[in-house]
């Protein structure tokens, strides 16, 4: 995910349309045992892996978030439609932080479309 070059080979040598975000830690103690790791992966890999797809003319996205960015609820199940809320661990934040460049990028250029799980 912080390769760009190696997302631009890739983008360069396939005919893709559309890419489908999954890549990502995902273990809240290791968030916790180590912060910055999870932020320089999640959240700068998937600004590197926008900025690749941007330069490609790429412009669909599927990205897979967490229930955890919307941190503690006082109602279950949490729905869709409940507000974001603040992440109780680092990985939860970086779904969050995530989301968040999403909705800044797509409101920024309309060629984009993302959809966020």
């Amino acid at each position: 995910m912080l390769d760009y070059d190696l997302i631009m080979n890739i983008f360069e040598a396939n005919k893709i349309d559309a890419v489908i975000h999954f890549a990502g830690l995902k273990s809240v103690n290791e968030s916790i045992a180590f912060p910055l790791h999870y932020f320089e992966n999640n959240v700068s890999g998937t600004v590197v892996l926008l900025k690749a797809m941007q330069e490609a003319n790429i412009f669909n996205l599927v990205f897979s978030s967490s229930a955890t960015a919307y941190g503690a609820q006082n109602t279950m199940p949490i729905r869709e439609d409940c507000i974001l809320n603040a992440p109780r661990n680092p990985y939860g934040r970086t779904k969050l932080i995530i989301e968040q460049v999403l909705h800044d990028l797509a409101a920024s250029d309309n060629r984009w479309h993302v959809a966020i799980l």
